[in-house]
């Protein structure tokens, strides 16, 4: 990834919006807690409040054989069940 810091911060704050719709599951908050422990990134941004809805964007890969990649993505949340989502990921095309 290279955007790495970029990336890892979205994933927070949208995990931080799932945290908040889990209803305060024990399960959640021991999962921070981990997190917390395991990455001094992780519990930086955690304790930035930052929250990202599931939406669309572009992400950049570096593949070891094709070199850079960037992708376009967008997330959609089906309506009879909110935790399920369903990401798309379509490799960004430049004109020449």
């Amino acid at each position: 990834m290279l955007d790495w810091e970029t990336d890892a911060r979205r994933v927070i704050a949208r995990f931080r919006l799932h945290f908040g719709r889990s209803g305060n599951d024990p399960a959640f908050h021991e999962l921070v807690r981990n997190l917390e422990q395991a990455s001094p990134e992780f519990a930086r941004w955690w304790g930035q409040h930052d929250v990202d809805g599931d939406g669309e964007g572009v992400k950049r890969v570096r593949h070891p054989r094709h070199g850079d990649i960037e992708y376009e993505h967008a997330a959609f949340t089906a309506d009879s069940d909110p935790n399920l989502r369903l990401v798309l990921y379509t490799p960004v095309t430049r004109a020449t």
